[in-house]
C-alpha cells in the first residue's frame, strides 16, 4: 500500500505542500503523459511542441535524481489519468492520490474522472503565492481589474513560509513498475538563445543564485526587463515557475532574504509584482471557469497565409520577424517580444487572438494556461480590464532595438525572413 503522489506541473520536492505532507509516509510520485497532452489544436499544431518536450524530460529527469538520493523513485506512466490509476489499482490498494488542483478545463476534467475511481482522492489547494484560503474576498468577488486584485493583496494578506526540503522519503514495499522517462532530445540548443538552460529544479536555484548573489541583477530588473537579447535582462524564471520546478512562494521569500542583506529598491518589488500577476490570472481563472478562455467553443481550423507567415516569422516587419523566429528556433521570447508579436497578429493581421496563444501553448518553454490565455485576452482587449493595446512596432523597434542589434541577431540570414 502506498500514497500516490500525482504530479503534473509540480516538478519539484522544494516547497512542495504534499511532498512535505506525505514525508513520512510510503509515497509513489507519479508522472503521467497523457495522449491528450499530446495531440495537435485545431491549426495541426503539436500541443506541446519540442522545445516544450525537451524542457519537461529535463525537469522529470532531474526530478528522478532528486527523488533517487532521497530514497524513493519516480514512475511514468502513459496513458489517460484515469485509466492508469484504474490499473495500478488493481495491481495493488491505493492509500490514497494526492495532487494539487487545476482551474482549467481539461486539467479539471482529468482530476473528475480520476475522483470517480472511487479510491480516495485529495485535492490541494492551488500552488499559487498567495494560498487561496488567505484571498481577502471570497472568489467570486475576484476584482475585475489587476491593481485592485494587487492592492488588496498587498494590504490584507500574507505570503505563507515555503516548506522545507524533506531529507528523505519512504519506498513502498510493494513491487513497483517504475517505468523510464522519455529520452532527451539531445540536439544543440541555438547558439543564440536567452534561455540557455535545463529543465529542473537544480538548473533553477543555480539561476537564481546567478541572478541574484553572483551578479545582482535583481537590483537592476526594472530598469533591464523589457531587454531582448542575452541571458540578464530579466530573471528567466518563468520557464521553470511554469513547470513548477521552482514555486513562486520560495521566490518571494528569496527576494525578501536579498532585500535583508543586499538591496531594496523598486526592481526588487517589481518582480514581486510580477508574481502577483500570475496568482491575478490563476485566480481569475477560479472564479470564472470556462469563460475565463472567452473563445469559441467549437474552433474550426482555418489556414489563414497570413498567421502562416507571422508563425514562420516571414511578415515582413522586422521587428516582428526576429522574435518569432527567436521562437521557433528556441521556445522562448522576451515580455516585450510577446506584446508585441501578439499586437501585431491580432490589430493588424486582423487574425483571431486564440490562434496565436494556441501556437504559444505549442512552442513556449513557459508555457502556463493562465497566463497565456489571459495575456492573449488582455493584449486583445477582450478579458480584463479591455482596452485597446495596439502597439506601434515600428515605434517600439525604436525604442527597444534602436541599433537593430536583435533584429540583426535573428534576422542575419535574411533569407529566412523571407521564406
Amino acid at each position: 500500500m502506498a500514497h500516490i503522489i500525482w504530479l503534473r506541473n509540480d516538478l519539484r520536492i522544494i516547497d512542495h505542500d504534499i511532498f512535505h505532507t506525505l514525508q513520512d509516509q510510503p509515497i509513489i510520485p507519479l508522472y503521467i503523459f497523457d495522449p491528450r497532452e499530446e495531440e495537435s489544436d485545431a491549426w495541426g499544431h503539436p500541443r506541446r511542441g519540442k522545445h516544450r518536450q525537451r524542457f519537461l524530460i529535463e525537469a522529470l529527469y532531474a526530478l528522478k535524481n532528486e527523488l533517487q538520493q532521497r530514497g524513493s523513485d519516480l514512475c511514468i506512466r502513459h496513458g489517460k489519468p484515469a485509466d492508469v490509476f484504474n490499473q495500478i489499482h488493481h495491481q495493488f490498494s491505493i492509500d490514497g492520490i494526492h495532487v494539487y488542483g487545476h482551474d482549467a478545463y481539461e486539467e479539471r476534467q482529468a482530476e473528475e474522472e480520476v475522483r470517480r475511481l472511487g479510491i480516495p482522492f485529495h485535492l490541494y489547494e492551488a500552488d499559487t503565492l498567495y494560498h487561496p484560503v488567505d484571498l481577502p474576498f471570497p472568489i467570486e468577488k475576484m476584482p475585475f481589474v489587476f491593481t485592485d486584485f494587487r492592492k488588496k493583496m498587498e494590504k490584507q494578506s500574507k505570503v505563507r513560509p515555503f516548506h522545507p526540503t524533506p531529507k528523505s522519503f519512504i519506498k513502498p514495499e510493494i513491487k513497483v513498475e517504475w517505468g523510464t522517462i522519455p529520452k532527451v532530445d539531445d540536439s544543440e540548443l541555438d547558439a543564440r538563445s536567452a534561455f540557455p538552460y535545463k529543465g529542473g529544479t537544480r538548473a533553477a536555484l543555480d539561476r537564481l543564485e546567478h541572478y541574484f548573489w553572483e551578479t545582482d541583477q535583481l537590483a537592476q530588473y526594472k530598469k533591464t526587463r523589457n531587454g531582448l537579447l542575452g541571458t540578464d535582462y530579466s530573471s528567466k524564471f518563468s520557464p521553470w515557475l511554469a513547470q513548477g520546478a521552482i514555486s513562486a512562494r520560495f521566490i518571494y521569500h528569496q527576494v525578501k532574504k536579498y532585500e535583508s542583506l543586499r538591496h531594496k529598491n523598486q526592481s526588487t518589488y517589481w518582480l514581486i509584482f510580477e508574481l502577483i500577476w500570475r496568482d491575478f490570472f490563476r485566480f481569475t481563472a477560479k472564479a470564472e471557469g470556462q469563460r475565463f478562455f472567452r473563445m469559441p467553443r467549437k474552433i474550426k481550423a482555418m489556414r489563414i497565409p497570413s498567421f502562416e507567415q507571422w508563425k514562420a516569422g516571414a511578415t515582413g516587419e522586422p521587428f516582428i520577424d526576429a522574435n518569432m523566429k527567436e521562437l521557433a528556433l528556441t521556445g522562448f521570447m522576451s515580455n516585450r517580444g510577446r506584446q508585441n508579436v501578439a499586437s501585431y497578429l491580432v490589430h493588424e493581421l486582423n487574425v483571431p487572438w486564440y490562434a496565436g496563444a494556441a501556437w504559444f501553448e505549442s512552442q513556449l518553454i513557459d508555457y502556463d494556461v493562465y497566463s497565456n490565455w489571459g495575456n492573449w485576452t488582455y493584449v486583445a482587449g477582450v478579458g480584463h480590464d479591455p482596452r485597446s493595446r495596439v502597439f506601434n512596432i515600428s515605434r517600439q523597434q525604436s525604442m527597444y532595438d534602436p541599433d537593430g542589434a536583435y533584429v540583426n541577431n535573428w534576422l542575419e540570414n535574411r533569407e529566412l525572413s523571407s521564406k
